[in-house]
């Protein structure tokens, strides 16, 4: 995926602007799966470590994985 959107990106074109949105929207489908799959698959969590070990912060459940992908979510929507 990573080497698709670099060709996109990098590629001589005369409409360079869609490249960018198409390389967009592949990072985006990436990283946006990571907030809805646990409503996908039955059974799942968004904590791959050990159950009832949650990290908290200021009283609230925060998942690492979440905060990097919205980093990336966010990076992106701004890139964009």
């Amino acid at each position: 995926m990573t080497a698709t959107a670099l060709w996109l990106l990098w590629r001589r074109s005369p409409e360079p602007l869609v490249a960018v949105k198409a390389a967009s929207l592949l990072a985006l489908s990436f990283w946006t799966t990571l907030f809805y799959v646990n409503s996908l698959v039955p059974d799942s969590s968004l904590w791959a470590g050990e159950p009832g070990h949650e990290p908290h912060w200021f009283g609230a459940i925060v998942y690492p994985n979440l905060v990097v992908a919205g980093v990336f979510v966010a990076m992106v929507i701004a890139a964009w």
